[in-house]
């Protein structure tokens, strides 16, 4: 896993980025609210939430950026 800080949001395969230092995977799920997780790119992958669009989820990765 990379420790790389970007400032472009780097698609890594389908449904998958990097960007600021975090992980954002779109997870569609019909028992979950929102469509984009979004995790810190460390060894442990912290949580740090759930969103509805790909523009909140850049912003939490935004919010959590060191």
């Amino acid at each position: 896993m990379t420790t790389q800080i970007s400032n472009k949001c780097i698609q890594i395969e389908s449904g998958e980025w990097l960007y600021k230092g975090c992980f954002i995977q779109e997870s569609v799920h019909p028992r979950l609210v929102g469509k984009y997780e979004v995790f810190k790119n460390n060894k442990s992958q912290s949580h740090i939430g759930r969103c509805y669009t790909f523009t909140e989820a850049k912003k939490l990765c935004r919010e959590n950026h060191q």
